[in-house]
């Protein structure tokens, strides 16, 4: 919750379904990993393609798009290619 309020200062930290949506998370990913996921949804927050995620509840229903954005963004960077002589 707390990686969230950076970008969303009004969040309900007493709000059931997003408290719910983290301990969810963490259960099925661990806590350290959830971390991580919540920072990244708030990092790419503004760039183009980017899904809005600004509580806990939209990165648990929105976890697959999230993944498809970083995916799509990895596909973006040039290959290093080593030529053989």
């Amino acid at each position: 919750m707390e990686v969230f309020s950076k970008i969303n200062p009004t969040l309900n930290w007493g709000n059931k379904t997003d408290r719910g949506a983290c301990l969810d998370l963490i259960k099925k990913f661990g806590f350290p990993n959830t971390k991580v996921m919540a920072e990244r949804a708030v990092e790419v927050q503004g760039r183009a393609y980017a899904p809005r995620i600004t509580k806990p509840y939209q990165l648990k229903s929105k976890l697959a798009d999230l993944k498809i954005y970083f995916d799509s963004e990895n596909d973006k960077k040039p290959k290093i290619v080593k030529i053989r002589e």
